[in-house]
């Protein structure tokens, strides 16, 4: 390897992230089951700092980290394909500052303050539909109501760029898009019609079901980055930087 090179593994890339992933979601199930079956409510700080669902936490800076890291890729793909004149160019772009956008929307827990808004107006509505939905709790954490049509919406947008990719990019951005979604998403109309019946103050909650969501999150994200990298390594053949 010639000094003007760097050369990256992206499994291996993404065997450290997911090693991290995985200690903290035991750290987080840990202090959840010393918090609800022990005496040990707290360690001294242990339980908090390490919870998953935690806004300001250990856990919370490394989501936000990887979800930042899979935009930096995203912008690098973007200026190589820029270059080269690309039709899609920009929607690598555009994929790279959605990332940051996330990124930022979990560092300031934004998508939590639309869920008093979303209550505000779905309170007003005269859909019995959605009246009998919110009465279930499914929609208790409202704010997924405009990010699953922004969803949605990506989805159509993307979708013609998305068939244009390789089959194995395909694929694994396919995954990771399941993954991240179901948590992100999927997990939240489970957590928000349980959570409207039992509350939050509980193992289910806590234990379960936040690991599950969170854990399915991070799992797409890391995918996302592990594709990205296998992408590059596959695609680029005339640059400086070496990815394998």
């Amino acid at each position: 390897m010639s000094l003007n090179q760097l050369q990256i593994n992206a499994l291996s890339v993404a065997k450290v992230l997911a090693s991290v992933a995985i200690a903290f979601v035991i750290a987080s199930l840990a202090g959840q089951i010393a918090l609800y079956f022990t005496e040990h409510r707290n360690l001294l700080g242990f339980v908090p700092f390490f919870y998953l669902d935690q806004e300001v936490g250990i856990t919370t800076f490394f989501h936000v980290s990887i979800l930042f890291m899979a935009s930096v890729p995203l912008w690098f793909i973007y200026l190589y394909k820029k270059a080269q004149l690309d039709s899609y160019s920009t929607r690598w772009a555009i994929l790279s500052l959605g990332f940051m956008l996330m990124a930022y929307d979990l560092a300031t827990g934004l998508h939590r303050k639309l869920t008093p808004i979303m209550h505000s107006l779905m309170g007003s509505s005269e859909s019995l539909l959605l009246q009998a939905t919110i009465n279930l709790g499914i929609f208790r954490y409202a704010w997924v109501l405009p990010y699953i049509i922004i969803a949605a919406s990506c989805c159509i947008y993307f979708l013609k760029f998305w068939l244009n990719l390789p089959k194995k990019t395909r694929t694994n951005f396919f995954v990771s898009a399941v993954l991240l979604l179901s948590g992100a998403l999927g997990f939240e109309l489970i957590e928000g019609s349980y959570t409207a019946i039992h509350g939050e103050e509980n193992f289910v909650y806590g234990g379960i079901l936040v690991t599950i969501d969170k854990s399915l999150q991070m799992s797409g994200i890391i995918y996302f980055i592990y594709g990205q990298l296998e992408y590059i390594a596959d695609t680029f053949n005339d640059i400086k930087l070496h990815f394998k």
